[in-house]
C-alpha cells in the first residue's frame, strides 16, 4: 500500500519489516521512529497493533536487548 493512501498504516508495515525474519535492520528501525515519533507515532503504534496483533512495544522487546531495547522503549513510550 502506497504512503498516500494510509500514511499510518505504511510506516507500521516498514516497523513490521525492519523487524521481521533473521536480524534486524537497526539503522531503519532507528531512522522510522526518531523521524515520526513527534509527529504521528502514536497512530502508527495503534495500526500496527491492528496488523500485527502485538503492540510495537512487544516487538521491539522480543528483537532487541539492553540499552538499545531501553532507548527504543523510551522512544515510542506514550
Amino acid at each position: 500500500m502506497g504512503v498516500a493512501k494510509n500514511k499510518d498504516l505504511y510506516w507500521a508495515e516498514r516497523l513490521h519489516a525492519c523487524m521481521a525474519g533473521l536480524g534486524t535492520d537497526d539503522k531503519a528501525l532507528i531512522n522510522i521512529l526518531v523521524a515520526r515519533s513527534e509527529i504521528d507515532l502514536g497512530n502508527i503504534k495503534k495500526e500496527f497493533q491492528k496488523l500485527y496483533e502485538l503492540t510495537l512495544d512487544a516487538w521491539i522487546e522480543d528483537e532487541c536487548s539492553g540499552d538499545y531495547k531501553k532507548m527504543l522503549l523510551a522512544i515510542i513510550s506514550d
